[in-house]
């Protein structure tokens, strides 16, 4: 859905306790965690071992610092999806987990 301005709409409201479409993106482990300095709902905070659907990094050209996707968690043979935000793509793993069954060091309640 294309809003007027024709951008996408934002699927934060919805993505919380939802199954996650990956579509060929990769989800990782995070290696550090990452609490936002300031109040900012656009950064997510994270611990080591989540699990993070990495939708877009920022190029190396602009300063390679970040990394906006999706928060998730392995539940029922599927990633469910936690909070839409932006993480520091250093804290990221390169590759994907081996085995996505590997659960992270936190369990997400539903909401």
């Amino acid at each position: 859905v294309d809003d007027d301005d024709g951008e996408d709409s934002d699927a934060s409201d919805g993505i919380a306790g939802h199954p996650v479409d990956l579509q060929g993106y990769p989800v990782v482990r995070v290696v550090q965690a990452f609490r936002p300095e300031i109040c900012d709902d656009t950064q997510v905070s994270v611990v080591k071992g989540d699990l993070f659907l990495r939708l877009w990094q920022q190029p190396t050209e602009e300063g390679g610092y970040w990394a906006w996707g999706c928060l998730v968690t392995w539940e029922r043979n599927d990633y469910y999806g936690v909070k839409l935000g932006y993480v520091p793509l250093s804290h990221l793993a390169e590759e994907p987990p081996a085995t996505p069954e590997v659960q992270p060091l936190r369990r997400w309640g539903r909401r």
